[in-house]
């Protein structure tokens, strides 16, 4: 049986990516060379996961976004 809380592994790729962008941002400002490219890999990071999901996604399905006006994709009742 389900506990009432919130499951750890909601948290995991939010903690991943935020703990990436903090090693990005300290290795941009200490390191030189091979630092660099590592910062710039993790701050990109979130940028890339965040259209990977927008493109992901099917705005089509979305009622009211197909091209159809919304009268059509909703019978009125009465």
């Amino acid at each position: 049986m389900r506990r009432g809380g919130v499951q750890p592994r909601v948290w995991l790729m939010p903690v991943f990516i935020g703990l990436a962008s903090a090693v990005g941002l300290v290795t941009a400002l200490l390191d030189n060379g091979v630092g660099e490219v590592f910062s710039w890999i993790a701050l990109g990071l979130p940028v890339v996961l965040s259209f990977w999901y927008l493109a992901g996604l099917n705005i089509a399905c979305v009622p009211g976004r197909s091209g159809q006006p919304k009268s059509q994709t909703h019978k009125a009742t009465g």
